[in-house]
């Protein structure tokens, strides 16, 4: 009776989950029979398998379909990852279940696990051994099996992707999709699906990078800012209104230096045999004062243009996932 409570829980929590999910496709892509197992076990483990894994909401590909896609494998299992990625274009499978199974004198063992068809990485395990077994007895180890994947699949359906986001600098604020989350460094759970990651820290430049995020499976994520540039607009026009001043200062004193060139100094009290009345000789100062104050003014006047011209300047940059688009103006 716990055995059988234990199936039929099984059988029922993934078929909820997936009632209320898109339909999860899992292609069962070789069983390798090994010791004794003749071919009556074999054939039936094979259709309890897949008749498994569909009554529990999923899809699963016809051996027609897996042979039209794969082609000949010489019996090979596919459990390679450009076999397993065929599976995912082809078929659209996004889980392929393989495995293998053991018979000594009626006995058997059965293996199977569940791997991710686009990357290679396999999701779960699970191991049923049968003592003594009929036909019918193995039949329901392999329905008990494929149960136990279909709920392994489903949990994997449900959870949430995990995106663990390292940033330099470590204290950049963190936005997914529009929304402060936090600071960096900073673990996410986040549905799956395309996702905008956007980092903004004082003294540098927003990043914003754009992932597609898979449920179920964690991933890292290290981005790097880029120092904003100093800001040659306000600098240029701070140096530009200096300069200009002190080119205006210069050209007034050197005005005022060519007036009073050649006056009469006064003589005051002057003591006797001394020679009065002295002429002012501020010529030489006067031309310096123009030279250094026009100068100035040039200078001046150059960094204004260039400080009210507008540019903008665009960066891209590559990181593993996405790309990322920094702008500044």
């Amino acid at each position: 009776m716990l055995r059988l409570a234990l199936a039929l829980a099984l059988f029922i929590s993934p078929t909820l989950l997936f009632a209320a999910d898109k339909k999860v496709s899992v292609a069962v892509v070789g069983i390798v029979f090994q010791g004794d197992v003749s071919e009556g076990v074999k054939k039936k483990i094979g259709e309890r398998l897949s008749s498994g894994l569909a009554a529990t909401g999923m899809t699963v590909p016809t051996a027609e379909q897996l042979s039209a896609a794969l082609g000949s494998r010489g019996g090979r299992p596919c459990d390679d990852l450009p076999c397993l990625q065929k599976v995912w274009i082809k078929l659209g499978s996004r889980y392929a279940v393989a495995g293998r199974v053991s018979g000594e004198d009626r006995s058997y063992q059965i293996e199977l696990w569940i791997t991710d068809t686009r990357t290679g990485k396999k999701l779960a395990k699970v191991k049923e051994s049968c003592d003594i077994c009929g036909l019918a007895a193995v039949a329901r180890k392999a329905d008990l099996v494929a149960s136990s994947l279909a709920a392994e699949v489903a949990e994997k359906v449900r959870l949430p992707a995990r995106i663990h986001i390292t940033a330099e600098p470590h204290d950049a604020q963190i936005l997914v999709d529009g929304k402060t989350v936090g600071l960096a460094p900073l673990e996410l759970r986040i549905p799956g699906g395309k996702h905008r990651i956007e980092l903004r820290a004082e003294g540098y430049l927003p990043l914003v990078h754009r992932l597609r995020a898979v449920r179920g499976v964690q991933a890292l994520l290290q981005l790097r800012m880029i120092r904003e540039p100093v800001k040659r607009s306000t600098a240029a026009r701070t140096a530009g209104w200096v300069s200009a001043s002190v080119g205006a200062s210069a050209l007034i004193a050197a005005i005022t230096l060519f007036a009073i060139d050649g006056n009469q100094l006064p003589c005051g009290n002057n003591e006797p045999g001394s020679e009065c009345p002295q002429i002012r000789d501020t010529s030489a100062g006067a031309w310096a004062l123009t030279t250094a104050g026009a100068a100035a003014l040039v200078a001046g006047g150059y960094w204004l243009f260039q400080s009210y011209r507008k540019k903008r300047r665009h960066r891209i940059s590559a990181s593993p996932g996405g790309f990322s688009l920094n702008a500044s103006y």
